[in-house]
């Protein structure tokens, strides 16, 4: 007897689902296996960075931050950690880095770059996967990404105005190619990562 057409689409949205709920929660890998000082494991980070090893380089900074957290490497690593989210396309966790970052060192002299990728995060939110799918109308959805997007550029001109972010914060189509600035980075790398 064939299955019903409504329970069938049921039964594959469901499957769906679990699919990607389950890529969502992929692990990274044990703290414990990579070895190595706090000097090591961020120096090698940075290099997964510059191969563009997204993957290896959030492994590495997430141990870094969990057994070295007051380490110098450690709040460098913060930084580039939420380069390394932001370019994965991991947005969720670029944005609670840049968070995170910006509760625990406000003060610290590369705050401003933690607004800016956090806009830029925002800037470049579109539709989901569920919602390409359907082919859903995100124009009807309500702006929130842009107002966030916004708020984070104004917060860093409002604060930083002579930070070297601020002038394309200020820009009407900020990050046209979702990518800081030229002369901000050099060989695809932020600034802060080439040294």
């Amino acid at each position: 007897m064939p299955a019903h057409p409504t329970r069938t689409a049921v039964l594959v949205l469901l499957s769906a689902i679990v699919v990607a709920g389950s890529a969502g929660c992929r692990s990274r890998g044990d703290v414990a296996s990579v070895p190595g000082s706090a000097q090591f494991i961020h120096m090698q980070a940075v290099k997964d960075l510059r191969n563009q090893n997204f993957e290896n380089a959030i492994t590495r900074l997430e141990a870094l931050e969990a057994r070295y957290p007051f380490s110098e490497e450690a709040k460098q690593g913060q930084l580039d950690l939420l380069y390394a989210y932001y370019k994965n396309r991991e947005a969720e966790s670029a944005i609670d880095q840049a968070d995170q970052f910006i509760r625990e060192n406000p003060t610290h002299p590369r705050t401003d770059y933690a607004y800016y990728i956090k806009g830029l995060v925002y800037f470049e939110g579109g539709a989901s996967f569920f919602e390409r799918l359907f082919r859903a109308d995100i124009s009807k959805r309500p702006p929130q990404e842009a107002r966030q997007s916004f708020q984070s550029f104004q917060t860093l001109v409002q604060r930083f105005p002579k930070s070297p972010y601020a002038a394309d914060a200020r820009q009407p189509q900020i990050g046209s190619e979702a990518e800081p600035p030229p002369g901000l980075v050099r060989g695809g790398l932020p600034v802060h990562l080439v040294g």
